[in-house]
C-alpha cells in the first residue's frame, strides 16, 4: 500500500492525477452500493482511497484473501462495484484493500499501461530497484523467489489478486533503497524524486488518527526518548511483514 501511495504521489507531481478530484473524473462508469447516500462514488477522491476513508468493505467478491482465484486484475477491480459501503464516504477510517486496488487501477487507466509498468517507471527504475516487480507473471517465473508459508496448509496461492494493495515482490537490497528514499524525504542520492511538499502531504495525518496516505504512525518510547515510527504492516498469501 505504501508503494501504491508513493506511485500516486509521483503521478500527482507529474500532473497525471489530482488527490482531491472525484474518482469519477477518471472512472466515469464506476459505481458502488450504499445505503447512506446516493452516488457515493462521486464523493470519493484518491486522498480518501489512500487514507482508507472511502467507506469500503475489506474485500472484493472476485480475488480476495479467502477466495484468491481471479481471471485478471481488471476483473477483481470491476467486482468492487458489487460491494456495499460500510460507512458514508469520508466519515471514518476503516482499513481496506479495495481503496488501494481501485487507486492503482486509476493510475493504470491514466498512464495507459499495466499497474506493474506504472510502478516500474515511477519507482523501481528511478531508485535502481532491479529485483523488484508487481507483475504476477514475472515473479511467478523466478526460480529464486521467496515462497509463502501458512500454518495448516501445504501450499499457498502463488499469485495475489491484491496487486496495488499487497503485490510487490522485492529484495533486501531494493527495499533498503526504497526506505532510504523515504528517510531522505523524497530524495535519491541528493536528487529530488518526490517534491518534499508532496512527501509531507503523504505523511501529514491530516485526517487525524494514525493512518495517513499509505503510512501508519505509532508513537513509542525508549527510556526518556519519544520515537515516532512510520511504517506499514500487512500480510497474506503466506507472507507477513511489519
Amino acid at each position: 500500500k505504501n508503494f501504491t501511495a508513493t506511485a500516486i504521489m509521483l503521478a500527482v507531481q507529474r500532473g497525471i492525477l489530482d488527490l482531491d478530484e472525484p474518482i469519477t473524473r477518471y472512472l466515469p462508469h464506476f459505481t458502488v452500493h450504499s445505503r447512506f447516500e446516493a452516488r457515493p462514488q462521486e464523493k470519493m477522491t484518491l486522498r480518501l482511497l489512500l487514507a482508507n476513508r472511502a467507506g469500503f468493505t475489506h474485500e472484493a467478491p472476485i480475488g480476495n484473501n479467502f477466495d484468491p482465484a481471479f481471471d485478471s486484475f481488471e476483473a477483481h477491480v470491476h467486482s468492487i462495484s458489487q460491494t456495499w459501503l460500510r460507512f458514508p464516504v469520508g466519515e471514518r477510517y476503516r482499513y481496506s484493500n479495495l481503496g488501494f486496488d481501485l487507486a492503482g487501477y486509476i493510475l493504470q487507466v491514466r498512464m495507459g499501461q499495466p499497474f506493474a509498468e506504472c510502478v516500474r517507471e515511477l519507482i523501481f527504475e528511478p531508485l535502481g530497484m532491479k529485483h523488484s516487480t508487481v507483475a504476477t507473471d514475472v515473479y511467478a517465473g523466478r526460480a529464486n523467489r521467496a515462497l509463502g508459508h501458512q500454518q495448516g496448509y501445504a501450499t499457498v496461492p502463488l499469485k495475489t489478486p491484491l496487486i496495488p494493495s499487497g503485490g510487490v515482490y522485492t529484495s533486501a537490497r531494493d527495499i533498503a533503497a526504497y526506505c532510504m528514499f523515504h528517510l531522505d524525504r523524497g530524495r535519491v542520492n541528493g536528487t529530488t524524486l518526490l517534491q518534499e511538499s508532496l512527501w509531507n502531504e503523504m505523511h501529514a495525518f491530516s485526517f487525524g488518527g494514525d493512518y495517513s496516505l499509505g503510512v501508519i504512525r505509532k508513537e513509542l518510547r525508549y527510556g526518556d526518548t519519544n520515537v515516532r515510527l512510520l511504517s506499514h504492516a500487512g500480510g497474506g498469501f503466506g507472507f507477513g511483514f511489519g
